[in-house]
């Protein structure tokens, strides 16, 4: 994701919506991920370590879904 936000940054401008389409399929990617650690977490015996994933994925997902937001709202005020 931080590739595609320095792309969209420095790269042809009038390719900015093809960085913020790139942007939206890595979010899904990121929460796919997530999903599918969590249902995996499911079958683990240590709390512990589950709490702790548990709340990484947490912090994964709100970073992915706030780079997705601020580059879409760049590119809505670009267009």
């Amino acid at each position: 994701m931080e590739v595609i936000e320095e792309v969209a940054e420095h790269g042809n401008q009038n390719a900015i919506t093809d960085a913020c389409v790139s942007m939206m399929a890595a979010r899904t990617a990121v929460l796919g991920a997530i999903l599918n650690v969590k249902i995996n977490l499911s079958a683990l015996k240590d709390e512990e370590y589950t709490a702790r994933m548990r709340e990484e994925c947490g912090q994964l997902e709100k970073a992915a879904v706030a780079k997705e937001q601020a580059l879409l709202e760049k590119v809505n005020k670009t267009l």
